[in-house]
């Protein structure tokens, strides 16, 4: 993954809430990541915090992130804290994206 904006600040934050952690790290293709998200979403509803950072090829557009955001708005707690980041690199496939999802209150 490329530098991310991200903090120990954020890190923190989102690890301050009580409860359990969950989460995944991990690559797919772009087109299936909604199945990644399927497979999180129970945890997703649940947790009052939420860190994601998503790394995309520079050549893909960044509305893919945007679609990937609404998706989990909609899953997550009305109440959750959610601080996301996403990077452009050369180093991953044109068609992958890369993600760190980490879940916290659970």
């Amino acid at each position: 993954m490329t530098d991310t904006n991200i903090n120990l600040t954020d890190y923190k934050t989102i690890l301050s809430y009580k409860g359990k952690i969950g989460g995944d790290i991990n690559s797919c293709k772009i087109d299936e990541f909604s199945n990644c998200l399927e497979s999180l979403k129970d945890d997703i509803l649940k947790a009052k915090g939420i860190i994601i950072n998503f790394q995309i090829h520079k050549e893909q557009e960044l509305l893919i992130i945007n679609a990937f955001m609404a998706k989990i708005h909609t899953l997550s707690n009305d109440d959750a804290e959610i601080i996301f980041d996403t990077g452009q690199t050369n180093n991953i496939d044109i068609d992958s994206i890369c993600y760190q999802i980490i879940l916290t209150g659970l």
